[in-house]
């Protein structure tokens, strides 16, 4: 088996957050961003194996950040993202990519946003966030989501879901408790805030808020399915749920080609 990137590395941003660097030249960066109560590396199962060993992404950096959902809100969790997304265009620069390794600093053409669920939002509005900045590199950014939440959730059936005790049994606890399950709901004030931000955007002629991809699972009961602004029509993908649906393995292959075609398109 040929190497193409570096051995996993621990970075300092975010909750175990990891990254393959690539060694020959890389063009690419893609960031996987999960969602309610996943973690860096769990939530994708075999997605890292997956893509550092196909020559396809032989030009592609990759990172998996985490971020500790409970403990603060969506709108936290987006500021800090977008620090990090800042970092990451000069990663040899920024520390992100170990000295040690004396890798060359990158020039990428192209940066894929990947992320599940929650990790719409935290995306969408870091990308507000840095639109507000201008920076150049806004118009390499393209975004794939696998289930987004930016739309709303059924609260209550995520929590069934993904927490367990009073938390799972009782909504009004779970939002007390944690902000970012309220910022959940259809109705919440940060998504109406998500929404009226990018059509403003969309408006001034900026379109790096819209998705490349949109993924919908069939037997998916948590997020609500409808079209955010001006995203395509969604990638339709049968027999998966909301939690299943961005996990490849050996048998489901569909997450790594649809990765694939945002990569070559």
């Amino acid at each position: 088996m040929q190497d193409y990137h570096t051995i996993p590395f621990d970075l300092t941003d975010g909750e175990n957050s990891q990254a393959f660097f690539a060694y020959d030249n890389p063009n690419t960066l893609v960031i996987f961003v999960h969602g309610f109560k996943g973690s860096a590396i769990g939530t994708w199962s075999d997605f890292p194996e997956a893509v550092v060993n196909e020559v396809d992404f032989s030009k592609v950096d990759f990172i998996f950040y985490g971020y500790s959902t409970l403990e603060a809100s969506a709108a936290f969790h987006a500021a800090a993202f977008k620090k990090f997304l800042v970092k990451t265009i000069e990663p040899v620069k920024n520390n992100i990519i170990p000295a040690s390794q004396g890798l060359q600093e990158r020039s990428y053409s192209k940066i894929i946003l990947v992320a599940h669920s929650l990790g719409a939002l935290i995306v969408r509005q870091a990308i507000i966030s840095a639109c507000k900045n201008n920076y150049d590199w806004l118009s390499k950014v393209s975004l794939l989501l696998f289930a987004p939440a930016h739309t709303g959730a059924r609260v209550q059936k995520l929590a069934k879901e993904v927490l367990s005790g009073w938390g799972a049994l009782i909504p009004s606890i779970a939002k007390y408790q944690y902000p970012v399950y309220e910022d959940l709901e259809p109705d919440s004030q940060f998504i109406k805030t998500l929404i009226d931000e990018t059509k403003k955007l969309l408006a001034n002629n900026y379109k790096c808020n819209i998705a490349k991809k949109v993924v919908w699972a069939e037997k998916d009961r948590v997020v609500s399915q409808i079209n955010f602004c001006d995203d395509p029509d969604p990638e339709l993908i049968y027999n998966k749920g909301h939690i299943n649906v961005c996990k490849p393995d050996s048998v489901y292959v569909k997450p790594v080609e649809i990765l694939k075609d945002v990569l070559n398109n």
